[in-house]
């Protein structure tokens, strides 16, 4: 049995539709906003934090609603068995 601590992000901003979601940590991902980018970036922000949750043998997922914001939640063992 391995102990984890889960370290859980929530905004309020204007979520993410389901399509989507499933892409946000592709390297280059960004949610298609219209004509209007309002948030500048390269699309790699979620894609290094995957990278570096995984590196240390971690998880990391997303839940949203559009309209009513995401919650981000990070696993990482505190432990492994026999250490």
């Amino acid at each position: 049995h391995m102990k984890v601590v889960a370290i859980s992000i929530a905004d309020n901003g204007p979520g993410i539709s389901k399509g989507h979601l499933q892409h946000i940590f592709e390297k280059y991902y960004r949610v298609p906003q219209g004509d209007l980018q309002k948030v500048r970036g390269y699309g790699l922000g979620l894609y290094y934090a995957q990278k570096v949750v995984e590196q240390h043998s971690g998880t990391i997922r997303a839940e949203s609603k559009p309209g009513e914001g995401s919650v981000f939640t990070i696993t990482l063992p505190l432990e492994h068995d026999g250490e």
